[in-house]
């Protein structure tokens, strides 16, 4: 089933966006990670997640160039199909097709790190957020490194 061409599509079509995010994973120090530009606030879903990180950092999927903004502070390593506007002070490191990564200089700022989003059908069935948090309270409550 593995092979098939169906699934042959969607293991080509992540292959830029999971290079990127192991790239990010050989980085040293990070203290925070953004996913932009592939779907809006759901650019989670089209990279490793923690499973190619490996690392205990917050995870950002900014939904526009304004959420962008305001989270950019909470992370120093930023996933992009979108370039960030220069300002936030991003340098690309490497692409891999039209995914690159970036990172700017400095820590990260300590920011709550958004409630993981769940589609509307199944919205219903999601556990209680303090039963579900994309990072352990005693993690994201660290001052930043």
């Amino acid at each position: 089933m593995w092979t098939s061409d169906a699934f042959a599509e969607l293991r080509h079509r992540g292959h830029d966006n999971l290079q990127a995010e192991a790239f990010a994973a050989r980085l040293p120090a990070i203290c925070g990670l953004g996913l932009y530009g592939s779907t809006p606030g759901f650019d989670w879903t089209v990279y490793g997640g923690y499973t190619y990180l490996h690392r205990s950092v917050p995870m950002y999927s900014p939904k526009n160039a304004a959420d962008l903004a305001a989270t950019a502070p909470s992370f120093d390593t930023l996933l992009y199909t979108a370039a960030p506007p220069p300002e936030l002070g991003f340098a690309t490191l490497a692409c891999f097709g039209k995914t690159c990564v970036a990172r700017r200089p400095g820590s990260c700022s300590a920011q709550r790190a958004p409630p993981m989003p769940f589609p509307q059908g199944v919205l219903a069935l999601r556990p209680p957020p303090e039963r579900f948090e994309a990072l352990p309270a005693s993690l994201s409550e660290q001052p930043p490194r």
